[in-house]
């Protein structure tokens, strides 16, 4: 079984396209409220394209407190979406509205874990505290960048899963904790470019699909 991890796809033929390449799954991220209806029309056109709801550390500039309820009751109606994209951003402005609005989103799984789509650059001294706080939740490290000491760190406190784009980056991630992604359209362009990547990589695609049920479901076997 193929799939895509981690997409930001808004387009229903790009979609369409990518289950006739033989994927099984895409998880596409809203990552601002106005792209949420969206995601959640598509969804409920099409069950295989798994909706993350989230504000990305980069829109985190108009967020209102009406936001949060909306993303609450998405979160809730929808139980097999997850959160995301969410996280922190230390090469972007307004640092300190994005720990409030990471945060705040956070705390939306304290009653019912999530799996969430993480975004981090240059912030993991203040993502691992944060991340502590809900354990529950089961996390996708998307184009993982941080080191081997920071990655054994997160494996000791929550289910944490990684992502790469890069081949040289694999031998750091252990098979039963990698997530095929292609962060499309700004990474590999379109979600069935991960056929050729797991290809020319000899990836094990039993494996592959065995933590996609992980991370959706919080435990191996689905």
């Amino acid at each position: 079984m193929l799939y895509d991890a981690h997409t930001h796809l808004m387009s229903q033929a790009v979609l369409d396209q990518c289950f006739s390449e033989g994927l099984s799954t895409v998880i596409c991220c809203a990552t601002r409220p106005q792209q949420w209806e969206k995601l959640s029309q598509i969804h409920a056109e099409k069950k295989a394209v798994l909706p993350a709801f989230g504000i990305h550390p980069w829109y985190v500039e108009n967020v209102q407190e009406s936001d949060y309820e909306i993303l609450d009751s998405l979160l809730t109606t929808i139980p097999e979406s997850l959160l995301g994209e969410i996280g922190l951003d230390k090469n972007k402005e307004n640092y300190d509205k994005q720990l409030q609005v990471f945060e705040r989103q956070l705390f939306l799984t304290k009653n019912t874990p999530k799996a969430v789509q993480i975004h981090s650059v240059g912030a993991w001294n203040d993502i691992m505290p944060m991340l502590r706080k809900f354990p529950d939740n089961r996390y996708f490290f998307h184009r993982f960048n941080g080191s081997l000491q920071i990655m054994n760190q997160l494996n000791s406190f929550c289910s944490a899963y990684f992502g790469t784009i890069v081949p040289e980056r694999l031998t750091d991630i252990p098979a039963d904790k990698l997530l095929l992604e292609s962060d499309s359209p700004d990474g590999l362009s379109f979600p069935w470019n991960v056929k050729d990547f797991v290809k020319k990589n000899a990836l094990d695609t039993v494996t592959l699909s065995d933590n996609l049920r992980g991370y959706l479901n919080g435990n191996k076997t689905g």
